[in-house]
């Protein structure tokens, strides 16, 4: 059994122009994932490390000759966030390797086009936790794109065949509407219907940064779900929910694609 856990940077770091790990939030999801090392592929966001540069110099629509510099300045940053993740949970869950996206994965005009996984299995069979993290990749029609986390776990759940995909977030779950609204309400255990009117109505507040925000996320749920694998988003930042989406409980929110039309 696999299980992907994609840690936010919204929950492992703090938002603002300076990057910013929360350490105490990285630490206990590292202990979270101990029980499950074995059976775990981790992702991670870029969170201050790296948004606030790539929405800056809009490195996600192709790279002109002004913009070599940030997007460089970019790599770096989210490799340091990774090595941070990397020795959190050495220390904490157990042996792990990083697999950088860049030599991994590319892209055509924004989405993957090419890619290869094996490294991926090959680092299961080994018995160490896979930890891959979104990154600028290259990209056959725009030169670079922004390949978020989101999108790496949807290709990582298909190859591997992943059982449970996890998304723990800085907030509950899914919500309605956008939660800034009155209406918003959890969704807990939503139909794909309900995820798509969630999706749109979060495209249409807008995105929070390069890899689409919330839209993004759920743009990424409905494709897992309708590969046959349940998807649950989850607070990161509250103790034990990630714990408990491993044992497949808990809050937060859950789509289950057995039955869905």
């Amino acid at each position: 059994m696999v299980q992907i856990v994609k840690l936010g940077g919204s929950a492992i770091t703090r938002k603002g122009e300076d990057p910013e790990i929360r350490r105490d939030v990285l630490e206990r999801l590292a202990d979270e994932l101990e029980p499950h090392a074995d059976e775990v592929v981790l992702v991670h966001g870029a969170g201050s490390f790296g948004h606030p540069i790539a929405d800056a110099h809009d490195l996600d629509h192709g790279v002109e000759a002004d913009q070599v510099a940030p997007l460089s300045e970019v790599h770096q940053q989210v490799r340091e966030l990774n090595l941070a993740v990397l020795d959190t949970v050495r220390t904490r869950a157990g042996p792990c390797l990083a697999l950088s996206p860049f030599g991994l994965l590319s892209c055509n005009d924004g989405m993957p086009g090419g890619w290869n996984l094996v490294p991926v299995h090959r680092t299961l069979e080994l018995g160490t936790i896979p930890i891959l993290y979104g990154d600028v990749v290259l990209d056959t029609q725009r030169g670079v794109s922004v390949l978020s986390g989101d999108r790496i776990a949807v290709e990582l759940a298909r190859f591997l065949e992943a059982e449970r995909v996890i998304f723990a977030l800085d907030e509950e779950g899914a919500y309605s509407h956008p939660p800034s609204q009155d209406e918003a309400e959890l969704l807990e255990e939503p139909g794909l219907g309900d995820v798509r009117r969630a999706r749109d109505r979060a495209r249409k507040a807008g995105p929070d940064d390069a890899t689409g925000g919330m839209a993004g996320k759920l743009d990424c749920t409905l494709a897992i779900a309708r590969d046959g694998t349940q998807v649950h988003l989850v607070d990161g930042t509250h103790e034990g929910r990630v714990r408990q989406a491993l044992r497949g409980d808990g809050p937060g929110t859950r789509v289950d694609p057995e039955g869905q039309p």
